[in-house]
């Protein structure tokens, strides 16, 4: 698995030297052409976006809201009422199932379909479909991997959309706190 992940990025690694000036014998032996480059493999290059990748495929890519307030962000939104119900009806079967695997466990090709796709556009708004119980008196939990990225530089590493996103989630925080 490791080689894979760094084949064909040998000339990237600072102990590589090109062919020029080399004996035969040193270019069969390899010497200057490490097969698993450690340093390329340990570069934030190489594991930042496995671990991005894995973390947005276990955990999803928006934060936890109550239900309610889940609900309200996607309202804000103001889509086209079929869009909207899609994603409210996701939020809710999430919500009942206690889990995403549960919900769709009990779809069939079609809903599936429909199920994904409402899953992939709350991606895209930073709601995350599974929502925070009410016993829990909590109404946000960021997402982990955003929330240790945004403790190092907000501003430098959240992409524009999710800036925005990230702002219009604030400002319904905001208005519930003041119900």
């Amino acid at each position: 698995m490791v080689y894979a992940l760094v084949k064909n990025k040998n000339w990237e690694s600072k102990y590589y030297e090109s062919d020029e000036g080399l004996s035969i014998d040193e270019m069969y032996m390899g010497v200057y052409h490490p097969v698993i480059p450690i340093d390329v493999v340990l570069s934030a290059n190489t594991y930042e976006p496995i671990i991005c990748k894995s973390i947005y495929e276990i955990l999803r890519k928006g934060d936890y809201f109550t239900l309610d307030i889940a609900k309200d962000i996607v309202k804000s939104y103001q889509y086209r009422d079929t869009k909207e119900d899609r994603m409210i009806e996701v939020l809710e079967s999430v919500n009942e199932s206690h889990g995403i695997a549960k919900a769709r466990s009990k779809l069939q090709k079609k809903e599936l379909h429909r199920f994904n796709k409402a899953l992939w556009e709350l991606d895209k708004i930073l709601v995350n479909p599974v929502t925070i119980p009410r016993r829990w008196n909590t109404r946000h939990i960021p997402n982990l991997l955003r929330a240790y990225y945004d403790s190092i530089y907000e501003e430098q590493l959240v992409p524009c959309q999710e800036y925005e996103a990230m702002k219009r989630i604030e400002e319904v925080l905001e208005h519930v706190r003041k119900r």
